[in-house]
């Protein structure tokens, strides 16, 4: 007889996946795509709080997971990434 997971097991929040990391050149167009599972609606983010202006040129595409801009800064930075949906 197949196992089946009852669903108030699943998880009701998005899971991020992917690489977590990605890298840049200062003054080049950076892009970085949000992955998550479970029908995500809308993605945010957070700069690293140690240093919160480091990453003021990044913005997100609520919508889409995008992650855009342009470094103007060499370094390595933190950037918290959430994603939710109507669960």
């Amino acid at each position: 007889m197949p196992s089946s997971t009852p669903m108030s097991a699943l998880p009701k929040s998005p899971w991020i996946y992917g690489d977590p990391s990605a890298s840049g050149q200062v003054g080049k167009p950076f892009e970085y795509r949000v992955r998550a599972l479970l029908w995500p609606i809308e993605y945010s983010v957070q700069p690293d709080a140690e240093a919160p202006d480091s990453l003021a040129w990044a913005r997100i595409d609520p919508a889409t997971g995008i992650v855009t801009g342009e470094p103007t800064a060499g370094g390595s930075f933190t950037l918290v990434v959430a994603a939710r949906n109507r669960l």
